[in-house]
């Protein structure tokens, strides 16, 4: 990189609105978009969704013993039916559906990836993508007949991709907001010492983060009351989720337009003369990834959640499908279920933040505790393969949907916060992208493989199995990642000179 390239990346070149204090007023429309887009996750894609797929394939369905029409009215009912030449039980559709809508994303995040890095790009990406995703919420209405469950299909697939590709935008928020937060700028020109200020940072980081997902909830939350009384007030049973699902995209609109008039737009330097955004964006993300040696602790970080944000997108939507094809729940058991998740996940993000602050502990023992305790609700799962009676209540699932959503925002918090605090300055929108490429990359794994599973036992239960070694793995990576190293990468990233001190200071480390 040449030296006027990376003067690109410097503040110098950012405008004044890019390095301005963070006030009260913006993190509220930051939050705000939290408010806004939440519900799709926790309404949408883990509820209304996956049953309007399922539920319509399911009419299109036949009982594999009889051959008669599918009766999902029977709890572990076994149906099938043919979309082409693929044979598909109704689960297993709904999960490929989202398996290849993220895979999707994988690739639109790597075109986006850089973009809002350079120019006036970020808020007007962030916005755009929202409302793509809104409106395609609200087409949902128009599948009006099980035959069109490809239609249906259709909308959720642009929808979660148009979702995924504005939370690259939406992250790329975070250090910006936390670099300018007045208590960093403050401590940042003190005599305090680097520890200090890095301990600081982490701390801002970790409040916008934790109060972002808490908002995000607190979102999700009213949503599902208003999903809940569309379900209670409308008698046909599909289409009223059709109808929720559209509530929740106008829901969505609303909030863009607040999100819109309270947050800055924090452009960047321009674009480096001669380049195309979207060949730049591609160009930028493959030289990132060949120079992971530079920021060796970042990308074991991002393995981690590779298969950790793999695993919980899984864990949502098998237990959706499970509770449907399994026990039979019925429409207004899962909201009781979507309901205490998000309600659970607000409340988790805030005692795990005042837990870890009571007890001083750093974000990376506070992913490793996290994570450990997740292990609990796969074990439950594969030990119901062979207990009979274990996990076959409705209550059972309320109990684990609350513990889901006591360690969910709270994980989403701390690994999005310790990432961040190992971004070098004026990269933070092309590693977020990289990020939301590893998260979303992953996250079409898990319903594969569990889907793959049930196509060939019938039974969703033993998913389970694949769950435990996707939580095992990335507990073992985080205890090999040490974030202050990370933060000294991130400084020595555009820096020879203090790459070299870096470089003498880790073959210390090697000797001791």
């Amino acid at each position: 990189m040449s030296s006027s390239d990376k003067n690109l990346h410097t503040s110098e070149f950012l405008d004044p609105e890019a390095t301005a204090p963070v006030t009260k007023k913006e993190l509220w429309g930051f939050y705000a978009y939290g408010i806004g887009s939440e519900p799709f996750s926790a309404v949408v894609m883990a509820v209304t969704a996956p049953v309007i797929l399922e539920t319509l394939s399911s009419l299109v369905s036949f009982d594999n013993e009889t051959g008669l029409p599918c009766d999902t009215s029977q709890p572990g009912y076994r149906c099938s039916f043919y979309m082409g030449s693929l044979y598909l039980t109704p689960s297993s559709f709904a999960l490929f559906v989202g398996a290849l809508s993220v895979a999707i994303q994988a690739v639109v995040f790597i075109g986006l990836s850089s973009l809002a890095d350079h120019g006036n790009n970020r808020k007007k990406m962030l916005l755009t993508s929202g409302t793509i995703c809104a409106v395609f919420m609200l087409l949902l209405l128009a599948v009006t007949k099980p035959a069109l469950y490809w239609l249906a299909a259709i909308c959720v697939i642009v929808a979660n991709v148009s979702f995924g590709a504005s939370y690259v935008f939406y992250y790329a928020y975070i250090p910006t907001l936390t670099r300018y937060d007045q208590e960093v700028i403050d401590v940042q020109n003190s005599n305090a010492t680097e520890q200090e200020k890095f301990l600081v940072a982490e701390r801002v980081g970790n409040r916008v983060s934790s109060w972002g997902f808490a908002a995000g909830y607190a979102g999700a939350i009213v949503c599902l009351a208003i999903s809940v009384l569309i379900i209670l007030f409308m008698k046909d049973s599909l289409y009223r989720l059709q109808v929720a699902s559209a509530a929740n995209g106008i829901w969505f609109l609303i909030f863009n337009v607040v999100t819109w008039k309270l947050l800055k737009s924090r452009p960047g330097p321009p674009l480096p003369e001669g380049e195309s955004y979207i060949l730049y964006s591609w160009k930028t993300v493959f030289k990132t990834v060949s120079q992971a040696a530079k920021l060796s602790q970042a990308f074991i970080f991002l393995l981690s959640w590779f298969m950790m944000s793999d695993a919980l997108g899984t864990i949502v939507h098998v237990a959706v499908l499970f509770a449907k094809s399994e026990l039979a729940a019925t429409q207004i058991q899962l909201f009781i279920v979507a309901t205490i998740t998000p309600l659970m996940a607000g409340i988790g993000c805030v005692f795990w933040m005042y837990f870890q602050r009571f007890l001083k502990l750093r974000t990376k023992t506070m992913i490793l505790i996290i994570s450990i305790l997740y292990l609990v609700i796969p074990i439950i799962g594969v030990a119901s393969i062979y207990v009979p009676g274990l996990f076959s209540t409705i209550t059972e699932l309320y109990i684990i949907g609350a513990y889901h959503g006591f360690l969910l925002g709270a994980t989403q918090s701390f690994y999005r916060s310790m990432f961040a605090e190992m971004l070098p300055v004026g990269k933070e929108n092309e590693f977020f992208g990289l990020y939301e490429i590893t998260d979303k990359g992953s996250s079409w794994i898990g319903p594969l493989v569990v889907g793959a599973i049930t196509n060939a036992t019938g039974t969703i239960r033993k998913g389970f199995i694949f769950l435990i070694i996707t939580m095992i793995i990335p507990i073992i990576l985080v205890l090999l990642v040490k974030p202050e190293k990370g933060k000294q990468q991130a400084k020595a990233f555009d820096n020879p000179h203090y790459n070299q001190q870096v470089q003498m200071n880790n073959l210390s480390e090697y000797k001791l």
